[in-house]
């Protein structure tokens, strides 16, 4: 539990993992509502589908993708972050079981991309 700590305390510290995380939010709430709404203007035209013959769930989580790509990213950045300033000798001299220390970083970038994925799959599907 005091890896996964330590590794919560430097997700919460680097900017990058916060605006990537808030970017995943916005592209895929974004896409979605954008989505839904082109979808809604066509099917009301005379030319347009039916709404009746629209998938509206995966019509309103079409910006998951974006999402995905942008949690991915999210990953990357936050668990590559300590290599670039050397941070990762401290971790390991601290915790020299390296299993425990990808444990604790897996932890926190699972539940971090789980709740923010929840959160923006819920906001746009309500939308």
């Amino acid at each position: 539990m005091d890896v996964v700590a330590s590794e919560w305390l430097k997700m919460r510290t680097i900017r990058s993992t916060w605006w990537t995380l808030g970017t995943a939010l916005v592209l895929t709430i974004g896409f979605g509502v954008l989505l839904s709404a082109a979808t809604a203007a066509i099917s009301g035209s005379e030319d347009g589908p039916s709404l009746g013959a629209v998938d509206a769930v995966s019509t309103s989580l079409a910006g998951m993708l974006f999402g995905e790509v942008t949690l991915a990213v999210f990953g990357v950045l936050f668990i590559t972050s300590e290599y670039s300033t050397g941070g990762i000798r401290t971790t390991l001299v601290a915790v020299p079981r390296r299993s425990w220390v990808v444990v604790g970083k897996a932890v926190v970038v699972g539940v971090a991309t789980v709740v923010v994925g929840a959160v923006a799959v819920f906001v746009s599907f309500v939308a």
